[in-house]
């Protein structure tokens, strides 16, 4: 599994761009209709002292700036050869559309049932 944090998206995403996107790769899902329901209506509330503010609509950014992408066999090589390759794939994407990922924040994470972790 790798988990990758993308820096200042949380900021900076804009989510109707997003949901354009996902639209074209994973048409009218079941997980299309999940992210936009997640998405959709994001509303905040600011608290100074005792006083709360009266909830303001979220515009822009996600509420999590992060995601993982896996991959299950027990072939290791092909594990490997698939999280390269996505790995690979979402590099020229965020060169492309300005993204960048926090290379401290990232991670590449293999679990096995291996118990010496010889094939690893």
């Amino acid at each position: 599994m790798i988990c990758l944090d993308i820096t200042k998206v949380y900021d900076t995403i804009w989510r109707h761009r997003v949901i354009q996107i996902l639209s074209k790769i994973i048409s009218n899902s079941n997980m299309l209709n999940y992210i936009k329901s997640f998405l959709d209506n994001r509303q905040f509330a600011v608290k100074v002292s005792n006083t709360l503010s009266v909830n303001l609509l979220q515009e822009n950014g996600v509420p999590q700036d992060d995601f993982n992408f896996w991959c299950r066999s027990n072939n290791l090589s092909t594990v490997q050869r698939f999280l390269e390759e996505t790995a690979n794939k979402l590099t020229q994407w965020a060169n492309t559309s300005g993204f960048k990922f926090s290379n401290s924040k990232s991670q590449c994470i293999i679990y096995s049932l291996e118990k010496e972790g010889k094939n690893i």
